[in-house]
């Protein structure tokens, strides 16, 4: 159908390359492949600039859908390694803790159980994502980790997710730390 912009998570990126690849597909249709919904490793994005599609990451949340994104035109280490910039309209604070919190106007109005927003809500209406980040000087997010995600193995070792997801999509396997 020769689309020319399309987004999706990793594992359709990743598809639509393999599929390419296999039968000789052209994909020179898309100038921009938006990529989110779970950690991006940038050697996704850095496979996708070899095949010739601009993916770029973005961030966002089922309470706050789409929070940064990136840009086909930007530097493939600014797509492959951070999460973008800002869109217009929503804002971040990163609290003490790096935590990020959001608020902007695709941010839900709460959770079904009200009880669940005493912990998730800071006054001003900045939402607590549960992630971790950082920006960097030219004001694109990074995400590094999950606040609330914590390992703690039998032996009493904290191991955060998100090292552990990219040490195994890496063929880094942790056993002996588990």
């Amino acid at each position: 159908y020769r689309i020319t912009t399309t987004a999706g998570a990793p594992f359709y990126v990743a598809s639509i390359m393999d599929e390419a690849e296999r039968n000789g597909n052209d994909l020179s249709s898309i100038t921009g492949y938006m990529v989110g919904a779970a950690s991006v490793p940038p050697s996704l994005v850095e496979r996708a600039e070899r095949a010739g599609l601009p993916v770029y990451r973005a961030y966002g949340s089922s309470e706050h859908p789409v929070i940064t994104t990136g840009a086909p035109a930007a530097p493939l280490a600014k797509r492959a390694g951070t999460d973008g910039r800002l869109v217009p309209g929503s804002e971040i604070r990163l609290l003490d803790d790096g935590e990020i919190a959001s608020r902007g106007p695709d941010l839900f109005l709460g959770y079904t159980d009200p009880r669940l927003d005493a912990d998730s809500f800071l006054p001003g209406g900045w939402f607590c994502t549960g992630d971790i980040g950082r920006f960097d000087d030219d004001g694109f997010l990074t995400i590094t980790d999950r606040k609330k995600d914590i390992i703690i193995t039998s032996g009493g070792k904290n191991i955060a997710p998100q090292g552990l997801e990219n040490d195994i999509k890496l063929g880094r396997y942790v056993s002996q730390a588990l």
